[in-house]
């Protein structure tokens, strides 16, 4: 058996205490002058990487304590290392991972061998359970408006919630991406999160930029204007939803109340957030 550390939580946290946040600050928002920057430094910033990436989680001692917690939500900024930090989480709890690229609408894939071998036992649930949601995904993925497209996700967070309660007693589950603190799998519902087992990649937005080209992309692309201001565009949303998720999870139980009535009258969490 394995033995691995990791950061839970802050410096001085006491077990059941939310004494946060270590979320993103503002001069971590990019720019296009930075992410040139960091284009143009690239190949000078190989070690940039950090292996002891910064983990922040949340309600571990509630992981598989009952069917409505047995699924661990791993998060965080594209190239955070998020992915890698699921895989040795499913790897000490003998875990099927479900990476939930695979299986939402515009981060979908038409390589099912991937999907299969990512993903096999959560597939094989799904294909039991829901037998049309392939091609339920297929047309969320092509459609326009928004009708098709959130009634594939709904369905999609339902069945993945029985997934991890009927495997309660089995085995735990762990689900990583960053569908998880986007618009996509809890859309309306955030404060879903607030006392579910979560691991937060607190990974520096440049770094987890730098991983990602570097994962993405080879040595010699040259960005286009366009690719580099929708690169901004897309990390500075993603740190607009790490900076409140890291806020929701450090909400004490009335904020949480006055949070949750505050989405259903159509204040979502961001701008909840700005006016405490």
């Amino acid at each position: 058996m394995s033995t691995w550390l990791m950061h839970h939580g802050v410096k001085g946290q006491k077990w059941g205490v939310r004494n946060g946040p270590p979320y993103p600050i503002e001069s971590q928002k990019l720019t296009d002058r930075k992410f040139k920057k960091i284009v143009a430094n690239r190949n000078n910033n190989k070690d940039y990487y950090d292996p002891n990436r910064k983990l922040s989680i949340y309600n571990v001692d509630r992981w598989g304590e009952d069917k409505d917690h047995n699924i661990m939500y791993v998060t965080g900024f594209s190239g955070s290392g998020k992915t890698t930090m699921a895989d040795k989480f499913a790897e000490a709890y003998d875990s099927d991972v479900i990476h939930l690229d695979v299986f939402m609408p515009n981060y979908f894939t038409e390589d099912s061998e991937y999907r299969q071998y990512r993903s096999k036992q959560f597939v094989e649930y799904l294909n039991e359970h829901w037998p049309t949601w392939e091609t339920e995904l297929k047309l969320a993925q092509e459609d326009d408006g928004d009708t098709v497209y959130n009634r594939y996700n709904n369905q999609f967070r339902r069945m993945l919630e029985q997934y991890g309660s009927d495997m309660y007693g089995k085995q735990k589950v762990v689900a990583e991406g960053i569908q998880i603190i986007d618009n996509n799998l809890f859309t309306g519902d955030h404060q879903y999160l607030w006392d579910q087992p979560v691991a937060l990649m607190n990974t520096d937005i440049q770094q987890s930029l730098l991983s990602a080209i570097n994962r993405d992309f080879d040595d010699d692309h040259i960005f286009t204007n366009d690719e580099v201001s929708g690169y901004v565009e897309w990390y500075n949303d993603m740190w607009q939803d790490m900076r409140w998720i890291n806020q929701l999870l450090n909400m004490d139980a009335d904020e949480l109340i006055k949070a949750s009535e505050a989405e259903q009258n159509g204040i979502n969490l961001n701008e909840f957030m700005s006016r405490r």
